[in-house]
């Protein structure tokens, strides 16, 4: 529950890429969709979690991932 609570003390790098869409929360079919993965704790967490990718992309998704340095 804190950890979501990240979302309403804002995150400025999604307010800069004025995103149009929904937060996924797993309970959506994802088939024929993009989903962004905005990295927000750092290069460790970044490299750590990019493992997931691979298990969206399975859902039937394009997946995009943004990480520190990237150029938006």
């Amino acid at each position: 529950e804190q950890y979501e609570d990240r979302w309403n003390w804002g995150l400025k790098e999604l307010v800069k890429l004025n995103l149009k869409g929904n937060k996924w929360d797993g309970s959506k079919d994802l088939d024929g969709k993009t989903m962004l993965l905005v990295s927000e704790q750092g290069q460790g967490d970044s490299i750590m979690m990019a493992r997931y990718v691979p298990l969206i992309a399975n859902l039937g998704c394009r997946v995009l991932l943004d990480t520190p340095g990237a150029d938006p």
